[in-house]
């Protein structure tokens, strides 16, 4: 299956892309993708602890089942005042 990856502020400087489409195996989730975006273990505990999932435009979790075709949009947290 393929699904569509989103990428804003932070993510978007270090992925240094806006989007790309990702192959992955069927039943794969949105930590699959994350580790599959992320394969160095350090980086993804580090990166993974603070992140937000949406799947479509809806909030999601980490363990949330992915599909073929879906938009996946990886968050960092926002500060504001």
């Amino acid at each position: 299956m393929q699904v569509t990856v989103r990428y804003f502020a932070q993510l978007k400087e270090r992925f240094g892309k806006e989007e790309e489409k990702v192959v992955l195996q069927e039943g794969a989730t949105s930590l699959d993708l994350l580790r599959n975006l992320l394969p160095d273990p350090k980086e993804f505990e580090q990166t993974s602890s603070y992140l937000r999932v949406a799947v479509n435009e809806s909030m999601g979790s980490l363990q949330h089942p992915l599909h073929d075709g879906d938009q996946v949009v990886f968050m960092t947290p926002v500060a504001g005042g």
